[in-house]
C-alpha cells in the first residue's frame, strides 16, 4: 500500500499557490518516483473569503495555524507566508513536534538559521531551504551531500539574484533609483 505524505501549507499567494498547482500536476509522477502520494491537509491563509487564482475546493482552508502544528498526521510544514514574525514561531513550534519543514523564507533564514537547524537536529527531522538560496539553485543539497568527504566549515558568497543584479550595477557605476 502507498504511504500517505501529509503537506501542510503556510500560505496561499502567489508562491502557494504555484506549490499547489506543482503538486497537482505532478501528483502521478511523484506517486512513481517515491511511492508515496501527497495529501496537502491544511492550507493557511489570511481571508478564507479572498478569491484564489487556483481552484481551492478540494483543499481545506484554515486561518488558525494551531489546527495545523496541533494536527498529529502532519508530516510536513511548507511556508511560503513570508516574513519574520510570528512565522519563525511557527516554524520552531512544527520542529519541535517533529515535522519536517520547508521554507524559502530569506528574511526568516537569515536572522534564525541557525536556532531552526539546531531545533530540526534536536527532533530528527529535516528543515529544507534550498529554495532560498542562489535563486533556487539546488547548491545547498551539492555542498550538503556532494562535498561530505571534505571538510567545509564555511561557505560565503552572494547567492542571490537581486542582489547580484544590484552589485553589478553598481560595480559599473550606475545606480538605481
Amino acid at each position: 500500500m502507498m504511504k500517505e505524505l501529509n503537506v501542510a501549507l503556510l500560505g496561499l499567494g502567489t508562491v502557494g499557490s504555484g506549490v499547489v498547482k506543482i503538486i497537482e500536476e505532478n501528483r502521478e509522477q511523484i506517486k512513481e518516483t517515491m511511492d508515496k502520494d501527497i495529501n496537502i491537509r491544511h492550507i493557511l491563509v489570511r481571508d478564507k473569503s479572498r478569491s484564489r487564482p487556483i481552484n481551492v475546493s478540494n483543499y481545506h482552508l484554515t486561518e488558525d495555524v494551531d489546527e495545523i502544528l496541533n494536527d498529529d498526521s502532519i508530516d510536513i510544514i511548507v511556508e511560503v507566508m513570508g516574513g519574520v514574525e510570528p512565522t519563525v514561531d511557527w516554524l520552531k513550534r512544527a520542529l519541535s513536534q517533529k515535522k519536517h519543514v520547508i521554507t524559502a523564507n530569506k528574511d526568516l533564514l537569515a536572522v534564525h538559521l541557525n536556532v531552526l537547524e539546531d531545533l530540526a537536529q534536536e527532533n530528527d527531522v529535516a528543515l529544507k531551504y534550498e529554495a532560498s538560496v542562489a535563486g533556487g539553485i539546488p547548491i545547498v543539497n551539492a555542498i550538503n551531500n556532494g562535498l561530505n568527504a571534505n571538510n567545509i566549515t564555511k561557505f560565503m558568497g552572494i547567492l542571490n539574484g537581486t542582489s547580484n543584479f544590484i552589485l553589478s550595477k553598481m560595480t559599473r557605476g550606475e545606480y538605481i533609483v
